[in-house]
């Protein structure tokens, strides 16, 4: 096993500064023990009932903010960003619900729908990240990351008299604009879903000269060229010419198997007023907005057609810039499997810490730890060749390989990213069948839990 002078988390949480030695010790050695048991609740990963209780000390201390947690991995996924060699990078942003209604006792939590029974629904907090990846689908990090709950004392009407910097969807302004101050000059594109379609979004990302690719969500009254009312948006670009088509996999899922699926390709440059807005709501006089938009259409006759009405300021040209534009919207995805790991791959949501405050800290630690795990899912996509020690420490790599292979003799060369990856999978349950593909991320955090356990064992036996 890594020591804590030489571990990743050693080196993610290098610059921790609380003002209190002992608590950026104690940081650092929960964050470990959380790594090391990703899906166990505190008092198990912490290995000891004095350890556990530190755990709850720590997450309980006022020095320690949610925000400084986060501040300290932000800084390191900057310093990452500055030294890729990479040309292009996603900023992928999202907001993920966390259920703690199974936890009444848990203090402060707010109702997390407006559905039927709403008084009294699910319990719990929303968390929205902005994750920093490559081109290359290398995880990077996140850039900001806002924990909150519904503002309970707001109403439907006081919502139409606010102006966005006091509504809960300036979350997606937030996200652009710290990632826009913290890329510098770095080729950055933000790309969101369908809950961002928002005027205010499109004319920040305006204004401060940041690209993002937007997935329409509002049929919204378009003009074209010449300043021609068109209609709404899908009826202008069903009338715009196919300028290419392009092929995509769509992998296979319960109930559905894998197909290719062809799409249209059409883009058109389109101008639209803003909304009606209550002089209470404007901050600023609202002015008509240009933007390109790129429709991907699955023309055939099979179920849940894949479709995709993209809204972006990035240069369109031709149809070769529609077509490179429309595919970096797949990158989107990404963004759902970091979440995935942290609710299931680090059970989030089964934390019983007894109030919010300390529940901040806690996902805002759990946070950086699914990032970790997310990296390792990926690093053997996107360098499968390259030695495993970037990923794995020297411990890790050899008990791995000679428990797995059932070996005695460790090899003296270590396997690539690919090759480790593949034995971590199997032991979380990858069959490794000659047709079984890349393993999931399923199959890789529960091989991760277990590799942790033999690693240590192996120490123990190695160096006593």
């Amino acid at each position: 096993m890594l020591t804590k002078e030489n571990s990743w988390c050693a080196q993610e949480l290098s610059n921790i500064n609380t003002g209190d030695v002992r608590l950026d010790q104690r940081l650092l050695s929960v964050a470990e023990n959380l790594l090391n048991n990703p899906k166990s609740p505190i008092i198990e990963s912490q290995g000891s009932w004095q350890e556990a209780k530190a755990a709850y000390r720590l997450f309980d201390n006022e020095k320690l903010s949610d925000d400084k947690i986060k501040s300290i991995h932000i800084k390191q996924t900057v310093k990452r960003l500055q030294e890729s060699q990479e040309n292009l990078f996603f900023v992928l942003q999202d907001t993920t619900t966390l259920n703690y209604t199974h936890h009444p006792k848990k203090q402060g939590m707010g109702k997390i729908h407006h559905g039927s029974g709403y008084s009294n629904g699910l319990h719990g907090c929303f968390l929205h990240t902005s994750l920093l990846m490559s081109a290359s689908c290398q995880p990077l990090g996140f850039l900001h990351q806002k924990i909150y709950q519904h503002d309970q004392t707001r109403t439907r009407l006081d919502k139409k008299q606010r102006p966005i910097t006091e509504k809960e969807s300036y979350k997606w302004l937030e996200g652009l604009k710290n990632t826009k101050n913290m890329c510098g000059n770095k080729n950055v594109i933000t790309i969101c879903d369908r809950e961002s379609d928002i005027y205010e979004f499109y004319e920040a990302a305006i204004n401060i000269d940041a690209s993002i690719l937007v997935r329409a969500a509002y049929d919204r009254i378009v003009f074209g060229k010449k300043n021609t009312l068109h209609s709404t948006l899908w009826s202008y670009m069903a009338k715009q010419p196919i300028v290419s088509e392009i092929n995509i996999e769509i992998p296979a899922t319960r109930g559905r198997p894998k197909r290719q699926a062809n799409l249209e390709v059409r883009f058109a440059e389109i101008e639209f007023n803003p909304p009606q807005r209550s002089s209470k709501a404007k901050i600023n006089e609202l002015s008509p907005l240009k933007l390109t938009a790129i429709w991907l259409y699955e023309n055939s006759n099979v179920d849940n057609k894949l479709e995709w009405m993209l809204l972006t300021n990035c240069t369109i040209k031709d149809a070769d810039d529609a077509v490179r534009v429309g595919q970096y919207y797949k990158h989107r995805w990404q963004i759902e499997n970091y979440h995935r790991i942290l609710k299931s791959g680090c059970n989030i949501e089964n934390c019983r810490l007894e109030t919010y405050s300390r529940l901040k800290r806690y996902i805002a630690l759990k946070s950086i730890i699914a990032y970790r795990l997310f990296y390792l899912t990926m690093i053997a996509r996107t360098k499968p060749n390259e030695c495993c020690e970037i990923a794995l420490s020297t411990n890790e790599w050899q008990s791995l390989y000679c428990y797995v292979h059932k070996a005695k003799k460790i090899p003296d060369k270590p396997p690539s990213n690919k090759e480790a990856l593949r034995m971590i999978a199997i032991l979380g349950g990858f069959p490794a069948r000659k047709n079984d593909g890349e393993p999931g991320m399923t199959s890789i955090w529960r091989g991760w839990n277990k590799l942790i356990e033999i690693a240590k064992i192996w120490e123990i036996m190695t160096y006593g």
